[in-house]
């Protein structure tokens, strides 16, 4: 079980309790815990093309 599968059964649990604040708090914090994964995702990626458009250029 990873991160994002404890992040949704707490959301689920907390929702078939009618805990609506803790759920709500338990997906704030799971963007928030994603947000660096997903932006150095996209950070990398952006790299990644522009290494090889500079590969390209010397070919």
């Amino acid at each position: 079980m990873d991160g994002h599968d404890v992040f949704s059964v707490s959301t689920l649990h907390a929702l078939y309790y009618t805990q609506y604040i803790i759920a709500i708090l338990i997906t704030l914090l799971n963007i928030i815990y994603n947000i660096y994964p997903i932006m150095l995702q996209q950070y990398n990626r952006l790299r990644m093309v522009q290494m090889r458009k500079k590969q390209n250029m010397r070919s």
